[in-house]
């Protein structure tokens, strides 16, 4: 619910035009103090105390925190690279790294915290599904906010390629 209404107040924000700090409608929306990404490591240490106090703790905690780790190293390498050497492949070519990079880094979590990886893995698809139904109406309605913004040098191919492409699956 916090999240979802996070999403909200992110949408009225944009379309109120307030703060550029608090509400970027540009092109992802960077930096934004009002945003979804910055409660994921929240959430996800309050979940994860949550399952210890279940009883449901990793089988190696150096282990769990190794490959937390490694999810965070590979998240960030694959924006590096994909920042500084995909892009002259292209953005869609580049989307499809970071998908990859995404799913692999989400992956290799159930090998450190089975349990918890399976709740944010919930809680990514439960924040994931209203931006998305909000993305769909933001490329209906050409509102002007980051939800519907296309990425410098975009070419637009229509509704659902583009919604597709930049509103359905993560980025």
């Amino acid at each position: 619910m916090i999240t979802l209404a996070v999403t909200i107040l992110r949408l009225v924000g944009e379309l109120e035009h307030w703060s550029k700090a608090l509400f970027n409608p540009e092109a992802g929306g960077p930096w934004s103090l009002v945003g979804i990404t910055w409660l994921a490591p929240i959430f996800g240490l309050y979940f994860a105390t949550k399952l210890v106090r279940a009883g449901e703790v990793p089988a190696s905690l150096w282990r769990a925190i190794g490959i937390a780790i490694l999810g965070w190293v590979v998240l960030i390498a694959s924006n590096m690279m994909g920042r500084r050497f995909l892009l002259a492949f292209g953005f869609k070519t580049m989307l499809i790294f970071f998908w990859i990079a995404l799913a692999f880094a989400g992956l290799i979590q159930f090998l450190g915290w089975p349990a918890l990886a399976k709740v944010l893995l919930a809680y990514g698809y439960a924040a994931r599904l209203p931006v998305a139904v909000v993305m769909f109406l933001a490329f209906q309605g050409r509102w002007g906010t980051h939800y519907d913004a296309l990425p410098p040098g975009w070419v637009s191919t229509g509704f659902w390629p583009d919604f597709l492409w930049l509103g359905f699956f993560p980025s």
